[in-house]
């Protein structure tokens, strides 16, 4: 329905409609006019006719504009408020709520696949010093280097989502232990390698702790469980020194 309202809306298929729709009601008077009274020609005396044929013609075209508008003004602050209801607004990952979404139905998926599928737990280190040292418009700018660090670095079907401050929640569908712990360690590397360089030259090195669990496709469907596993983890790599990768 709104891809064809938003047909109609185009600039010249709008006004074409509206003054044909403007015609259409014309005609029908001048119909009833003249079933009513039997008498055609009484309906062209004097300007009347010609002013009510001509001012719809002039007012509709105004009208349809604004009420199309208003339709479309709704429409986008809809989308807005879907937006902000799924994404994190400094990221654009997924909020906590909308990534377990997103997380359990890729579990149930790799369930009727028969995959298994990894999720990672991901902590940003010592990220109070960086806030503390540098400030938190610098602590926003790493979090969005690794945000977008992420995105490139995984595949469309993965989950990401900003679950905290500077926690991340991943899953990898359709990856077993061995090939989840080499995405993990992968990802820890690059992170480790690249620093992140300010506009002043400031160079700040950033690294991750990982937990990482691994759901069966043969077990049930429990979100949090799998998200307790890799919880679990994660607290043991920090409790082991962080910048490491720990399973459950």
């Amino acid at each position: 329905m709104i891809g064809i309202i938003e047909k109609l809306g185009r600039a010249g298929t709008s006004i074409l409609i509206t003054l044909l729709a403007a015609l259409l009601t014309q005609l029908i008077r001048f119909f009833i006019f003249l079933f009513v009274n039997g008498n055609a020609g009484e309906i062209f005396k004097g300007t009347s006719f010609l002013s009510s044929l001509i001012s719809p013609l002039v007012l509709a075209p105004i009208f349809s504009w604004y009420f199309v508008g208003a339709f479309f003004k709704i429409r986008d602050l809809e989308k807005q408020m879907r937006e902000l209801a799924t994404y994190d607004s400094m990221t654009n990952l997924y909020n906590r709520a909308s990534c377990l979404l997103a997380l359990e139905n890729s579990i149930r998926q790799t369930k009727r696949a028969q995959t298994d599928l990894v999720v990672l737990y991901i902590d940003l280190d010592h990220f109070k010093n960086i806030n503390d040292t540098y400030g938190h418009d610098v602590g926003d700018i790493v979090i969005k280097r690794f945000a977008n660090y992420l995105k490139t670095s995984l595949r469309e079907s993965d989950v990401i989502g900003r679950v905290g401050g500077e926690e991340f929640l991943v899953g990898l569908p359709g990856l077993d232990l061995e090939n989840g712990q080499l995405v993990a360690e992968k990802l820890r590397k690059g992170v480790e390698n690249e620093s992140v360089v300010l506009c002043n030259g400031t160079i700040i090195g950033v690294t991750i702790s990982i937990g990482m669990s691994v759901h069966h496709h043969k077990e049930a469907v429990d979100t949090m469980e799998i998200l307790k596993k890799a919880d679990i983890a994660l607290y043991n790599a920090k409790r082991s020194g962080r910048n490491r990768v720990c399973i459950h």
